[in-house]
């Protein structure tokens, strides 16, 4: 198996240090931030940021996607 960038490595870590129960790896990122590309509605950041972070996203709540 192909060992991960230094860049992707360091983005591992932090999430694994974040202070939740069960943190989301960068496996889990990936997997997560693809469904969300391809769902066919927007889903508002302050909606999912806290799945990813395991807080609460407030700065997140009124950001509309662009494009």
């Amino acid at each position: 198996m192909k060992r991960l960038p230094s860049r992707f490595r360091r983005l591992d870590g932090a999430l694994a240090d974040l202070p939740v129960e069960e943190p989301m790896l960068l496996t889990k990122l990936d997997g997560f931030l693809t469904g969300l590309l391809i769902w066919p509605e927007t889903i508002p950041p302050g909606e999912w940021m806290t799945v990813v972070w395991g807080r609460e996203a407030d700065g997140f709540r009124q950001t509309k996607r662009t494009g």
